[in-house]
C-alpha cells in the first residue's frame, strides 16, 4: 500500500475532496530556545527579535532574511510606516509587506488592549493609534492581501501599503502623489 505525506500550512486553503481523505497531524513549533539556536547557527543576527517576527517559525524567519527582511530593518518598519518611508520594504514581495502590516496592526491593537505585542518588541510601537482606526486599516489590509500576488507595479502596491498605515497611525488625511 502506497502512503503519501501532505504537508501544509493552512490546512484550509486545500480543496475539500483533498482534506476529507487526509488525516490530519498537527506539529507543533520548536522551543524557543531551540528554535533560536538553531537559527543562529544559521547565521541569523537577533534570533530572537527574527522568531517572534516569523511567529514563532524558525524556517519562515529564515525565509524573511533570504528576502530581505532581518532584525534590524523588522524593528524599524514601524517608525518607517510611521513618517511615510518605503525604504527596505521597496524590495520585498508584496505579499510580505502586507504580512509585516497585518502583524504590526495586530500588535497594536493588543497594545492598545493593554497586552504584550506578539510580532514587534514593545518599545519601537507608537502609542496611542485608538482602535477605531486600526480596525479600518486592518479590514484594508486584508484586502490588500487579496491582490497582493497580482502582477501590479509592486512598487506601487507597498508605497499605497506605507501611504495607509501612515494614515491608520497618525490620522492625517495625506494628498494624493
Amino acid at each position: 500500500a502506497a502512503r503519501f505525506v501532505l504537508g501544509a500550512s493552512q490546512i484550509e486553503g486545500l480543496l475539500p475532496t483533498i482534506r476529507s481523505r487526509c488525516q490530519g497531524y498537527r506539529l507543533d513549533l520548536p522551543d524557543t530556545d531551540v528554535a533560536q539556536a538553531w537559527m543562529a547557527k544559521q547565521g541569523l543576527p537577533e534570533p530572537a527579535v527574527a522568531l517572534a517576527a516569523s511567529g514563532g517559525e524558525p524556517l519562515t524567519a529564515l525565509d524573511h532574511a533570504r528576502q530581505g527582511l532581518d532584525a534590524s530593518t523588522w524593528v524599524k518598519v514601524p517608525k518607517l510606516v510611521l513618517t511615510g518611508q518605503v525604504g527596505p520594504l521597496a524590495n520585498w514581495p508584496v505579499a510580505l509587506v502586507v504580512a509585516t502590516m497585518q502583524k504590526l496592526c495586530l500588535d497594536l491593537t493588543l497594545q492598545s488592549l493593554g497586552e504584550a505585542p506578539r510580532y514587534f518588541p514593545a518599545g519601537c510601537l507608537p502609542k496611542g493609534v485608538p482602535s477605531a482606526r486600526l480596525i479600518g486599516w486592518s479590514t484594508s489590509l486584508r484586502k490588500s492581501m487579496r491582490q497582493a500576488d497580482h502582477p501590479l507595479n509592486a512598487l506601487l502596491q507597498i508605497e499605497n501599503l506605507v501611504m495607509q498605515a501612515q494614515q491608520a497611525l497618525t490620522g492625517a488625511v495625506l494628498p494624493p502623489t
